[in-house]
């Protein structure tokens, strides 16, 4: 049997434009899987090459070099494919062959060694393939029309769901219901510093859910309607993507009950009719957090390339570690006559992906438009109007206080950046 180095493969890049260039790499390789979700976490493997920890491989970070007398003019070439616009194609030395759109490029050059040493630690995202139906323009109106036929499959799923058929399990239920709403009130409180009619609507509506959950209980496909809108209220309100998402991804991760392990307490559930509800519950609100980071991503106008990406990347993220948890929660009920088991409609996952990888594919659609992120180090102490004029061909206030805040300058930085300072700009 071959061992793990034999079956590695070479690596390489083809640009959108069909170059292709192999680069070195250290044969050392490590894959850690993790429901630590969009802080992309890496791990350093010597200096050469480190694979990202996230659990669906959405974002492949990777370390290459190039050595020899040319190093640098090799470099300059493969920094051009990497620049190209559209969508390369990562051989990765691991995983395969994978669609990607370049984020990050951080280069290093190291003259000093032996004929010399170019550096690159590069951020590709894997792009999913384009189904027909979604080669055409989308905006928001259509956004819109997918997230309410996601709600209303989502609102009839909970509904067949519900056993309340006992007043000991509508209360239950009820008690429940009350404690997610509350856990929505605590993670999206950031609509609260936004004034505007959404931060209004968001409160005065959970206001009213919270005092009408005891009639509204007996009624559950009304309730998850009205649920269902006010959490996405908040998905467009003005405030930064980076808020939005994380203040959603909080909300997911409570509603499911999900410890630093990333594994739901209710898996501890017996299978009874109370634990059926309570796992439907989190579905519900699960599935509609879900549709308003959906919403929320679609509506944003993002800075730059890395950015739309790794949105793109945690919104597929989070949906299947959504669909894990259900998945293996289902299993409780294993054995169960028909009628007490819980499980999810497959029409409505239907409805959901649709929104889902529609909004991906219109964030990776836009992203070619948008500039990737280039980090190096000053081989000089430099002026940094000096990297304005040669980056952005621009010295203008906007152009200058866009670099200061993107470096975060400060004190003496304004006056001369000391050499070996990084620098990030944006191409």
């Amino acid at each position: 049997m071959s061992s793990q180095i034999d079956r590695v493969k070479p690596a390489a890049y083809i640009s959108p434009s069909g170059i292709r260039t192999e680069f070195r790499y250290q044969n050392e390789f490590q894959k850690e899987f993790s429901h630590k979700i969009g802080e992309f976490e890496f791990s350093d493997l010597g200096g050469s090459y480190y694979q990202d920890l996230d659990i669906t491989g959405d974002s492949l970070p990777i370390i290459c070099h190039f050595s020899g007398k040319d190093c640098d003019l090799q470099a300059d070439d493969f920094e051009d494919t990497l620049r190209e616009k559209g969508h390369g194609t990562l051989e990765h030395p691991v995983y395969g062959i994978k669609n990607v759109q370049i984020g990050k490029i951080l280069r290093r050059e190291n003259p000093l060694l032996a004929g010399g040493k170019v550096t690159f630690e590069l951020e590709f995202f894997e792009t999913i393939e384009l189904q027909p139906d979604q080669t055409s323009e989308f905006n928001a109106s259509e956004a819109e029309k997918l997230l309410d036929e996601s709600n209303i499959a989502n609102a009839e799923n909970y509904a067949k769901n519900m056993l309340l058929n006992t007043l000991t399990r509508i209360n239950e239920a009820r008690d429940n219901v009350k404690a997610k709403l509350e856990t929505v009130k605590k993670k999206l409180d950031f609509v609260s510093k936004v004034a505007g009619d959404i931060t209004n609507a968001f409160n005065a509506g959970l206001g009213d859910l919270l005092d009408a959950t005891d009639i509204l209980i007996k009624k559950p496909l009304t309730l998850a309607l009205q649920m269902q809108y006010v959490l996405q209220l908040p998905s467009s309100a003005v405030s930064s993507i980076a808020n939005r998402f994380k203040s959603y991804q909080e909300l997911l991760f409570d509603v499911l009950e999900l410890d630093a392990q990333g594994n739901s307490s209710m898996k501890n559930l017996p299978p009874t009719a109370i634990a059926r509800n309570q796992i439907s519950n989190a579905e519900l609100f699960g599935v509609a957090t879900i549709g308003a980071m959906s919403k929320s991503a679609s509506v944003t106008n993002y800075e730059n390339r890395p950015q739309a990406l790794q949105i793109a990347a945690q919104l597929k993220s989070n949906y299947e570690i959504l669909t894990k948890i259900l998945d293996d929660l289902q299993s409780n009920f294993d054995g169960e006559l028909l009628f007490n088991q819980y499980f999810s409609q497959s029409e409505l996952h239907q409805q959901i992906r649709t929104l889902l990888f529609s909004v991906i594919a219109d964030i990776q659609k836009r992203a070619l438009d948008l500039k990737i992120e280039k980090r190096f180090e000053l081989k000089k102490a430099t002026h940094y109007i000096t990297i304005c004029n040669e980056y952005y061909n621009d010295i203008s206030n906007e152009t200058l206080e866009f670099f200061e805040k993107t470096n975060n300058l400060t004190g003496d930085d304004f006056f001369l950046l000391p050499k070996n300072k990084e620098i990030i700009v944006y191409i």
